[in-house]
């Protein structure tokens, strides 16, 4: 599960000045609008496959979900370190964030092991999911100061402590991620794991098996 993050401080620069007055615009609750839904068509594929998505927006709160405005540039995936825990009960310890007694942390979407794809926040809007007083080299190159800013936040259920997933979660991922990097334009490359960004152990499975994330990129890639 994503622990306490901090609140938001600077924008990435670089990469990130198309979103020039982007930063500036207020986030409205009621302009979240439907939720996510599409299809992306992989290279040498006859049919387009569709990403089901399911949405269980968190409340608005200083916490878990503050309607801070974000540019996406990327992709951290995490673990939910809770073995065998639903998708749906993950995104309830988001919720009961919202009065404070928990700290700061959400994400954007959590996959379940059966591979629903659980939406709690949208996209243009900041999650709390990699949050550090400090960052690795890599992540303020790539990711400016704070990238919370600048990243998207996808917690991935598993079955045992090593943090290892289901076909049904890792299918589902690489079909989400090849969705979002189809419609915003982010290359695969910048996927990337929450221990790159802070040293974290996350997810777990990715930080023992390194292949693991650059096989998880080339399934994006081929599937866009």
């Amino acid at each position: 599960m994503v622990q306490g993050d901090d609140d938001s401080r600077h924008p990435i620069p670089g990469r990130a000045d198309r979103a020039e007055g982007y930063q500036e615009q207020v986030v409205q609750h009621e302009e979240a609008g439907p939720a996510p839904t599409g299809s992306t068509q992989g290279n040498g594929c006859d049919e387009e496959e569709e990403v089901k998505i399911t949405p269980a927006l968190l409340t608005v709160n200083e916490f878990s979900r503050p309607l801070k405005p974000i540019f996406p540039t990327g992709i951290a995936l995490h673990w939910v370190e809770n073995p065998k825990t639903s998708a749906i009960a993950n995104r309830r310890y988001f919720e009961e964030r919202k009065n404070g007694g928990k700290g700061y942390g959400s994400a954007h979407y959590i996959i379940d092991m059966s591979g629903e794809i659980i939406w709690c926040i949208p996209e243009r809007e900041m999650a709390y999911h990699v949050g550090a007083d400090r960052y690795t080299e890599y992540a303020k190159r790539n990711f400016g100061d704070y990238p919370n800013s600048h990243l998207l936040g996808i917690e991935l259920c598993h079955i045992d402590s090593q943090g290892e997933m289901t076909k049904a979660t890792w299918e589902a991922a690489v079909d989400l991620c090849a969705y979002i990097c189809f419609n915003r334009g982010i290359e695969p490359v910048y996927i990337t794991t929450h221990s790159a960004i802070t040293r974290k152990r996350c997810p777990r499975w990715f930080v023992d098996h390194p292949q693991t994330l650059f096989d998880f990129r080339q399934e994006v890639k081929d599937r866009i």
